[in-house]
Formats: structure tokens, sequence, C-alpha cells
């Protein structure tokens, strides 16, 4: 049986947690770093992006909202996870998806 491990590297702690899907994994991992990098509105988006990040624009992959989220496809989630991802590169957090089998 496939399963999905999400470990979280943050605060110079340790976590991982597993799930039954790739898709509850993302979704997992995505709300970590949004929570992480305290987005939780758009103004909080847009004030993470133009003072923080001069490399970063808005982008289409800037869901932040949980209902948002949930809509997506697991497809576009990982598009998402890449995009967040990528305004923790040089802080003390890490969040790594990796596919492993549950084995007898």
């Amino acid at each position: 049986m496939n399963i999905w491990v999400v470990i979280c590297r943050w605060d110079y702690e340790n976590r991982a947690t597993t799930h039954l899907t790739g898709q509850g994994a993302l979704l997992s991992a995505i709300s970590e770093i949004l929570e992480y990098l305290e987005v939780h509105s758009d103004e909080d988006y847009i004030t993470l992006v133009e003072n923080n990040y001069d490399q970063q624009e808005q982008s289409e992959f800037g869901v932040w909202e949980p209902w948002k989220l949930k809509e997506q496809t697991t497809k576009e989630l990982w598009e998402i996870y890449d995009y967040w991802t990528e305004f923790t590169w040089d802080r003390t957090a890490d969040w790594e998806i990796i596919k492993t089998q549950v084995r007898p």
C-alpha cells in the first residue's frame, strides 16, 4: 500500500506525518508552509511578496485559502507546493514529501 510522508523541519524540530493520498500530503505540507510564512489573507500574501522577496511575484500558484486548495488536482497542488517552498529556501524551515509503501 502506498503512503506519503511529509517531513517538516522547522524551528529546529523535525516532524513527520503520514497520509493515504498524495493530495492529503500536499494539503498538509502547504498548510504548514502557509502557517510558517504567516499567510492567512490576501493582504498577508501581498505583503510577503512585496516586502521580502524581490525575485518572487504574485502568481496563479499563490493559492492560500483552504477551500480553494481542496478544489485543486494533485498536479496543481504540486505546482502550488513548489511555489510556496520557494519562499522558504533561505530559512531554517524545510518540507519534504516522500512516497513510500507500508510493508509487512
